[in-house]
């Protein structure tokens, strides 16, 4: 205090007397420096802001110690340039998920629930095809049953929205035993059914919403645990659609021939129940660790192209997919083929489709998701064009199904992958909403828009089943 600033002369201050190697950094407590009590924007030097004081014309953000840019140095998360905490950029960072430990245990859970939710509903072309057969219900068209099919996709997905603001108020268990209870109470109420109206309300609306609550619910968990192998365990999680409508399919068949569709109903109702409340019980989330926006509906989103284009993949991709999965036995049918080589057929479809999700998951990590899922999108529709609207056999048509079955569930196995990808972890429950509601439409209609497009598409003489998949397959082309 006794050395005052004025009586410092610049010329007896010469800079070779001043050796960098006399200052001593172990000298400098860390401790002893209060951030909060020293403010940046308080000190001034005769009025002179340090932001403003030149030494020789060099700007102190120019001044290097020992090779290391003052830029460099960090202490406490103070940025020289502002004086904010780095913390607020930490906050910003993109989350790393662990990429191991218990998340493995989560990709069998979800694995279970969409074996027990969306290949119990695959199952429904077993379920069309022993409808259209018997004809069980008074006034039941052929529309009816195909409407009822798109239903259970449709409301699924329409309720994407709602799913959302209940995971974030309720959190993710209460989310799924919502969804288990709306999909036990389905089928239990489809067992009673005795006029269409009644499945409608049952295996369409009702089934819909539980596979949603379930599916939705659960579809957020697995990107916040994997990383790098993140398409591989999403693809290991979708492939359980295609192994529970493998089993189902069987199943299915084998019960409406022996016990008619009550019974049928029943069993697989406990079944389900069964494996989801437990794969309910054990899995895990981090939104604790990850705080996603759970919101139900960001518009914003819609300003992004890319996230247009994603929308316009998914909707082509499951145009084609849903005539693919419910049409398939009925169309064995339409050739002469009996009940059980269809069931054999869907069966087929399902097993090649659980091997082709876990490639397809394995191969988008390497390739990049992009590429694989413009490829086996063409694929897919390629193979419809040139294979299935020509099969008039049992052999041709089992061998269409396996080739399809690897490829056609390129979306459901990548969709979240690539959201993520897209707009980022915090956005994707948003972005999901985005993607599964405006597939409603084209979930809901596929059956007829495709039988009424193709037939303006196809000759008078070629029959009205030819048309049908021939439209599937200029959807999936579309799409790709």
């Amino acid at each position: 205090m006794d050395i005052k600033v004025m009586d410092i002369k610049v010329m007896d201050i010469k800079v070779m007397d001043i050796k960098v190697m006399d200052i001593k950094v172990m000298d400098i407590k860390v401790m002893d420096i209060k951030v909060m009590d020293i403010k940046v924007m308080d000190i001034k030097v005769m009025d002179i802001k340090v932001m403003d004081i030149k030494v020789m014309d060099i700007k102190v953000m120019d001044i290097k110690v020992m090779d290391i840019k003052v830029m460099d140095i960090k202490e406490l998360d103070i940025l020289a340039n502002d004086g904010r905490s780095s913390g607020t950029q930490a906050i910003d960072r993109e989350y790393v998920p662990p990429d191991s430990g218990y998340g493995w245990v989560c990709v069998v859970c979800v694995f279970m629930v969409n074996a027990h939710t969306w290949g119990l509903n695959f199952a429904y072309g077993v379920f069309l095809d022993y409808f259209l057969a018997e004809g069980l219900y008074p006034n039941a068209s052929p529309f009816d049953y195909a409407l009822i099919g798109g239903l259970s996709v449709s409301m699924a997905l329409i309720i994407t929205p709602l799913i959302n603001t209940s995971t974030r108020k309720l959190g993710t268990r209460p989310t799924l035993s919502i969804g288990l209870a709306l999909f036990t109470a389905s089928l239990i109420g489809a067992s009673f059914a005795t006029e269409v109206w009644h499945l409608y309300l049952s295996q369409g609306v009702c089934i819909g919403w539980g596979t949603g609550f379930l599916y939705v619910g659960s579809a957020n968990i697995i990107p916040q645990w994997f990383s790098r192998r993140r398409s591989l365990a999403n693809g290991i999680c979708a492939s359980g659609a295609g192994f529970g409508g493998l089993i189902y399919s069987l199943a299915t068949s084998a019960l409406l021939q022996r016990a008619g569709p009550p019974l049928t109903f029943r069993v697989l109702a406990a079944c389900q129940f069964v494996a989801n409340l437990v794969s309910i019980i054990l899995i895990s989330d981090r939104n604790q660790t990850q705080r996603p926006n759970q919101s139900a509906f960001n518009y914003r989103l819609l300003k992004r192209g890319e996230v247009w284009l994603v929308l316009g993949w998914g909707c082509m991709s499951e145009l084609g997919y849903t005539v693919l999965l419910f049409s398939l036995p009925n169309y064995a049918r339409s050739i002469g083929l009996n009940a059980k080589q269809g069931s054999v057929v869907a069966a087929l479809l399902n097993l090649s489709t659980f091997f082709g999700r876990i490639l397809l998951g394995h191969s988008s990590d390497v390739l990049g998701r992009i590429n694989i899922t413009s490829i086996t999108t063409g694929f897919c529709g390629t193979i419809c064009l040139v294979i299935w609207i020509f099969a008039k056999s049992f052999a041709v048509l089992c061998f269409f199904a396996v080739l399809a079955g690897m490829v056609c569930g390129a979306f459901w196995a990548t969709v979240a992958p690539v959201a993520a990808d897209v707009t980022g972890l915090s956005e994707l429950p948003s972005t999901l909403s985005i993607v599964l509601v405006l597939m409603v439409i084209p979930a809901t209609s596929v059956q007829n828009l495709v039988r009424t497009a193709s037939q303006l598409l196809w000759t008078k003489q070629s029959s009205s089943e030819e048309a049908v998949y021939l439209g599937k397959g200029l959807i999936r082309k579309s799409g790709a």
